[in-house]
């Protein structure tokens, strides 16, 4: 990226709030980056989590199953969720308990890089994005999508395991 490490929207006054004037010049400070500067909405992705945090019950989930999950608005190049309730896929990889699990973000762009394991679910080609694995509450689980194939499963944990190799 052409863009500084530590460089923060908030440090230009003049453009908070103003996300396509903050847009703009971003394209001309950076005008052949890939990526453009501009401000995340982490106040609404705020009042999402507190309503998530007090729903009572989480739905029950399996190993296997992938769900929409809200995962929020994250940091950097941290995976985020879209539309109102900051959804994506994420592949239930290993339940610890009825509360928690890991779980691997999914995404529809296949690219042939260390971390992406390419999947076909539901008719559509992606990739199990492995670098993204985190712990979820399962209170974040918002509906059930179906279980990825059993084969693609099982690739997907052995090549987290050969992330984490024994010494």
């Amino acid at each position: 990226s052409n863009i500084p490490n530590g460089y923060i929207t908030n440090r230009i006054p003049a453009f908070a709030g103003n996300d396509y004037a903050l847009l703009r010049l971003s394209r001309q400070v950076y005008p052949h980056s890939r990526f453009a500067i501009m401000e995340k909405d982490f106040d609404t992705w705020n009042d999402v989590k507190k309503q998530l945090d007090v729903r009572d019950l989480a739905p029950s989930f399996r190993e296997r199953q992938v769900w929409w999950c809200s995962i929020g608005m994250n940091i950097g190049f941290e995976m985020y969720g879209k539309g109102e309730m900051y959804t994506r896929p994420v592949l239930v990889v290993r339940k610890f308990s009825k509360r928690s699990f890991f779980g691997v973000p999914m995404t529809s762009r296949r690219k042939d890089i260390p971390g992406h394991f390419p999947t076909h679910f539901r008719g559509t080609s992606g990739a199990a994005k492995l670098e993204q694995l985190k712990l979820f509450d399962s209170k974040r689980l918002v509906k059930l999508m179906g279980y990825l194939p059993d084969d693609q499963y099982y690739g997907i944990t052995e090549a987290l395991r050969e992330l984490f190799p024994k010494k």
